[in-house]
């Protein structure tokens, strides 16, 4: 590969890719005693697209629980205790009906953190207030629900976060009862406008909206968190320490690739689809499908991602490894100019430049005949080879690498980062 380039496949993207093994496959125009013995047509399937409704997510795990109290009360006073964790699945219906927050992770598991590359949300946290008397009976509970949506931007150093805190329930006496709500973030970074507050009862709604700054300084990268704190107010009752939740988990600012600084979550892998109907990369595609399906280490699947390589110096001298002089280019094959396209990319810590020089790698032309694409080996590869580099035009090569350096900048890849590869029909 010229310059940059990768492939994705995560969740929403369908890539069942079927190979014909050790069958025989002819061209429609090339005839069959033509075809190389070990020649195989290229099948991939269609990919199905992201919407609003239906984003790829992964879950973080669940949101932490903590339960907090305040000091004993004094004989004939009373004592609040704060408890937070996830709704009981039962309650969880009864209570959206009663709040006026929706988040688009409603449809998904209550309790835990649901996110992809630049967006994080959270429903379904039960925070309870409860009030004993000094004899340790209840005389007082308030539930509420809390929701919270993350918005992240990969050209922005900064993003906004909005928290609803609704209150679905109460018993006893809870006169006087009111709330603050205040946001805070831990890392290089500063919080705005992170606050609410007011007197509560059944169906009240706290909203806040927390706007959050990286200040990275003099560093190039840094892990931010927001937390969330809970304190409760209430005539007659000892002061409970506040209850506290922690915002989205692996958010990550820099200002290492690209132009512009920005923010992604690194807990969601990312992937790049290549297409093989795309004429600018199709080519190139069919030989990483090839690799990907062929070679044992299968590079680029969920099973076995990709790390981004960051270092100019080291990928310049993985392609001069692998694309050495052993590799003889036929320009009849791909006119004008035949070149040498690896896999996994010099761009990778994968590469096979790890494992020596390019001719242990497997080694093959890449053509199209008619509407598919056909790989024939050139060296008789075994399959245990750890790279392969294939003959493919050089405007395929280069528009590959093009591909996966803007892949780079829009997901933030740093060095050592995780990516998958998908290749579409």
């Amino acid at each position: 590969m010229r310059t940059d380039r990768t492939c994705r496949w995560g969740k929403g993207i369908v890539a069942v890719l079927a190979v014909a093994a050790a069958v025989l496959v002819a061209p429609v125009s090339v005839a069959a005693a033509a075809v190389p013995p070990g020649t195989v047509r290229v099948v991939a399937a269609t990919a199905t697209h992201e919407t609003a409704a239906a984003r790829r997510v992964v879950s973080a795990g669940a949101a932490k629980s903590s339960t907090t109290c305040g000091v004993p009360a004094l004989a004939g006073g009373n004592t609040a205790c704060v408890s937070v964790g996830a709704r009981a699945g039962v309650e969880e219906s009864s209570v959206r009906t009663r709040s006026r927050s929706s988040t688009w992770c409603d449809s998904l598991a209550a309790g835990q953190w649901w996110l992809n590359r630049t967006e994080a949300c959270l429903h379904g946290l039960a925070l309870t207030y409860s009030v004993r008397d000094a004899g340790g009976n209840s005389i007082a509970t308030a539930t509420f629900a809390i929701d919270e949506e993350v918005k992240l931007d990969p050209t922005l150093l900064s993003w906004n976060e909005d928290l609803t805190l609704t209150m679905t329930g109460g018993t006893g006496i809870l006169a006087g009862l009111t709330v603050s709500v205040v946001a805070d973030c831990n890392g290089p970074c500063e919080v705005e406008n992170g606050h609410g507050s007011g007197p509560v009862s059944t169906g009240t709604v706290i909203e806040v909206g927390a706007d959050v700054f990286a200040e990275l300084g003099s560093d190039t990268k840094g892990a931010i968190r927001t937390d969330y704190t809970f304190s409760f107010y209430q005539p007659g009752v000892v002061p409970v320490a506040p209850g506290k939740t922690d915002g989205a988990p692996g958010v990550r600012c820099d200002i290492e690739v690209g132009t512009y600084g920005g923010c992604v979550n690194t807990l969601f892998t990312p992937t790049l689809a290549l297409s093989l109907s795309d004429p600018a990369v199709g080519q190139a595609a069919a030989g990483y499908w090839w690799a990907q399906n062929k070679l044992a280490d299968h590079w680029g699947t969920t099973a076995a991602p990709l790390h981004r390589q960051g270092s100019d110096a080291i990928a310049a001298t993985n392609r001069a490894t692998i694309c050495n002089s052993t590799f003889v280019p036929n320009h009849t094959w791909n006119p004008p100019t035949d070149s040498c396209d690896e896999f996994p990319f010099a761009r990778s810590l994968e590469s096979g430049a790890q494992w020596g020089p390019g001719q242990l790698c497997a080694e093959v032309r890449v053509y199209k005949s008619g509407s598919s694409w056909y790989i024939s080996p050139l060296n008789s590869p075994t399959g245990a080879e750890r790279c392969m580099r294939a003959h493919i035009a050089n405007a395929s090569n280069a528009a590959a690498g093009s591909r996966l350096g803007i892949f780079t900048v829009n997901q933030r890849l740093l060095h050592g980062d995780g990516y998958k590869l998908s290749i579409v029909a």
